[in-house]
């Protein structure tokens, strides 16, 4: 998320169980409904090196779900 963007995180429960639900959202850049499965997974990328606009390795999304999954 740019500089003067916004994140956010919020907490629900599911139902009556114990489970609960995060949320995270912010105002970055976005990601199509069809690259979800491709930014998940370990170093993926929507971008190639040759035409990527933004730095990162890939590894953020899939360690933050992981994390949350454990």
């Amino acid at each position: 998320t740019p500089n003067g963007g916004a994140v956010s995180v919020t907490l629900g429960r599911v139902g009556v169980t114990d489970s609960i639900i995060i949320t995270v959202s912010d105002t970055g850049i976005g990601i199509c409904e069809n690259d979800i499965p491709l930014v998940l997974a370990p170093f993926g990328q929507v971008d190639s090196a040759y035409s990527r606009r933004f730095e990162g390795t890939g590894l953020g999304l899939p360690l933050s779900k992981e994390l949350a999954e454990r």
